[in-house]
């Protein structure tokens, strides 16, 4: 059944490509692409997952991700006929200056919180035993603040995540900067490398590697939409392309792979020939988690969309509108019938389903689509021509969802929540610093605001 299942996604992916205008970044195309990888990577673990796919499966991954792509085209041809992209095409594009000045001082305060993140890992981690090493210590920091709710209390924890917050959401304004530069004049800005860079260290100093990988995601989105607009044409699939993309998930899977001590991943010894086991589990267990999942779903909750709608639950938990005990987004661990441990994602489908059955599976895949779609088009067919246009930075924030939906359910965990609007604040704020000749006040003028409709 999965071996079925791989065909029919790679002609869903075909045919996505070809009716979206060989689009590589249209919604559909990149939603298709993610479930496609993961039962790819599904497929190569048939014998060691001993896999052996229900038709509910089958039908669950097809049913959800044929809604997606069906409303997404609908959406598609009611943005065509209602704006054209030509229009904005032919306008004037000019370079993007930075103050330096500004992004130096940033630096050097990016480079200070980094400092105190790693003093308070060592002060959370003393207080919770003895280690022999970073690595230890970073296993226990992630068990601290990613599987428990005690980091809550921790006052100081919480104030310093926010300028965390504030250093991942500038490496997406500086990664804007840097492509739309680059095909203007090939203007280049290596100091805003540098602020990237420590960015990504803190951010695997938080526990994670899902950030960096959006970053990685949103760069390569930044790149196909302003090829769009410069060159008038979606960026071609050819074999310099496809070995681009080989080269980047070879480089990226051994980054992966070899960096997850730093990042509170385990502390067993890296050996190269558990590279592919380890890879394929993250990129393909949620095939077979989901299938687990739906012959042996857990006990229904009495808590609206505990899975879902986490984020904004806990958001609301904590400033006392929801009265539930706090609770963590983590779903259970499970371990195939061979003894192969798999991990805990289980596609957006599964959450669907435990929070809403069949009628979550139907709907929210649409409601996400129309989202999704709506912002890409209204990106695609309406380029403001503004320098930093802020529907594509607010589409950056989204992105990434799409594509690891094959995973979890980050659109809505995730993205519907406070945090975003947050986060897009911050987005507008870094802007009216580091951009030359650029004021929030100025959104509000009138010859702005007809530009940013």
């Amino acid at each position: 059944m999965i071996y079925l299942l791989l065909i029919v996604f790679f002609i869903m992916l075909y045919l996505t490509f070809k009716k979206f205008d060989k689009d590589i970044i249209a919604p559909p195309v990149v939603l298709v692409a993610g479930y496609t990888l993961s039962i790819a990577c599904a497929t190569v673990n048939v014998k060691n997952w001993g896999i052996d796919l229900h038709l509910n499966t089958f039908f669950v991954l097809v049913y959800g991700t044929l809604l997606f792509v069906i409303t997404g085209y609908i959406v598609k041809k009611w943005m065509e006929k209602r704006a054209s992209y030509q229009s904005a095409i032919q306008h004037q594009f000019n370079t993007i200056n930075i103050n330096r000045k500004y992004l130096c001082v940033y630096i050097g305060f990016q480079i200070l919180v980094m400092l105190v993140w790693v003093w308070n890992i060592y002060n959370v981690t003393n207080s919770l035993g003895n280690y022999n090493s970073f690595s230890e210590r970073m296993v226990a920091f992630r068990e601290w603040n990613s599987y428990g709710t005690d980091w809550i209390s921790n006052y100081f924890y919480v104030f310093l995540n926010q300028f965390n917050q504030i250093s991942t959401i500038s490496s997406y304004l500086f990664l804007y900067i840097i492509v739309y530069n680059y095909f203007i004049n090939k203007k280049k800005y290596s100091i805003l490398w540098v602020s990237i860079i420590i960015s990504i260290i803190q951010m695997l100093l938080t526990g994670g590697r899902a950030n960096v990988v959006n970053l990685v995601l949103v760069l390569g989105l930044y790149y196909a939409i302003f090829y769009f607009f410069f060159n008038k044409s979606h960026v071609i699939i050819d074999k310099k392309i496809i070995i681009e993309f080989v080269l980047v998930g070879i480089i990226g899977a051994l980054l992966f792979y070899y960096i997850k001590g730093a990042v509170g991943r385990g502390t067993e010894d890296i050996d190269l020939k558990n590279l592919i086991p380890y890879i394929t589990m993250y990129a393909g267990g949620s095939i077979q988690l989901l299938d687990m999942f739906l012959q042996d779903p857990i006990d229904a909750s009495n808590i609206f969309g505990k899975e879902v709608f986490y984020g904004l639950n806990f958001q609301l938990i904590r400033i006392g509108i929801l009265d539930i005990e706090p609770y963590i987004t983590h779903l259970e661990f499970r371990v195939a019938t061979t003894g192969a441990f798999l991990g805990n994602v289980y596609t957006a489908y599964r959450s669907y389903i435990y929070d809403f059955g069949f009628i979550g599976l139907t709907v929210l895949p649409v409601i996400f689509s129309i989202i999704v779609n709506f912002l890409y088009y209204n990106i695609i067919y309406k380029y403001t021509n503004y320098n930093v246009d802020f529907k594509l930075l607010f589409y950056s924030l989204v992105f990434p969802a799409i594509f690891f939906d094959s995973a979890r359910c980050i659109f809505y965990t995730s993205i519907c929540t406070f945090t975003t609007i947050k986060q897009f604040m911050f987005l507008i704020i870094l802007t009216a610093i580091f951009v030359k000749n650029f004021r929030i006040r100025d959104l509000w003028n009138n010859r702005n605001l007809e530009a940013l409709k």
